[in-house]
């Protein structure tokens, strides 16, 4: 699984691996999408100081010694223009965030069905928003229809300075194109920046046109700054507002 400018993680780079040499170069000129997204969201982050750092970073109570440092909220929107797709399930999408009226630039990304994405050359790494957002558009991320109520399935990601292990849950079936799906992500990032968090996650997701209608990632991180830990949580609600292929 994948992860701005929040710095609620370094994971967007650790994530998404550099496009191989094959991928085609993004083609000059405007292209028409097969495929338009927009989600709204709404991001409210919280910047803190542990002092002891005694209890672990799942913990939904925290540490019992902590200074609140900062807190900072903002409403946005992320853009998924899909321009391709292949049989083998790879997308090719522009993904781009507009944040307190100031727009990223536009990356253009492989989505592969897995929901892992590789860059082509010369793009700006995801925001960490659409990086946690755009694997569920990926074909096999949730995969198919049809569901059942409580399946779980465990995904592990073992990349060189990147440890995670990834839990997801069908909580609710009410349709064919109408489940609830659950996750949560215990990750480790090693290096200068190390850190470690977790991830807990919801989305009500349409399996027949694969895209999540609604939901909400938690996101908490810790690292080590000297004798204290340095934790940033943050709460991300998105909803679906714009898709090309409503009326199908």
């Amino acid at each position: 699984m994948k992860f701005h400018r929040f710095a609620i993680l370094a994971l967007a780079a650790l994530l998404a691996s550099p496009a191989a040499a094959q991928t085609p170069t993004p083609a000059s000129g405007a292209e028409k999408p097969v495929r338009h997204l927009a989600f709204s969201l709404t991001v409210a982050t919280n910047y803190s100081s542990e002092l002891r750092g005694i209890k672990d970073i799942a913990d939904p109570v925290g540490a019992s010694g902590s200074t609140t440092q900062s807190r900072d909220r903002a409403d946005g929107t992320i853009v998924c223009d899909i321009l391709a797709a292949r049989n083998e399930g790879d997308l090719l999408i522009d993904v781009w965030e507009t944040m307190r009226g100031q727009k990223t630039p536009v990356s253009r990304i492989v989505l592969h069905a897995d929901g892992q994405f590789n860059y082509l050359p010369d793009q700006k790494a995801l925001a960490s928003e659409a990086a946690l957002l755009v694997p569920f558009l990926a074909r096999t991320y949730i995969g198919p229809p049809p569901h059942t109520a409580g399946e779980t399935w465990t995904v592990n990601d073992n990349l060189d300075n990147f440890k995670a292990t990834t839990i997801f849950k069908v909580s609710a079936v009410r349709a064919p194109a109408d489940i609830s799906v659950e996750f949560e992500e215990s990750f480790t990032v090693a290096g200068t920046q190390a850190s470690s968090g977790v991830i807990r996650g919801r989305a009500n997701y349409d399996p027949t046109k694969v895209v999540p209608r609604e939901g909400s990632f938690d996101t908490r991180s810790r690292s080590q700054q000297g004798d204290q830990y340095r934790v940033v949580s943050t709460v991300l609600d998105f909803t679906l507002k714009e898709d090309s292929f409503a009326k199908r």
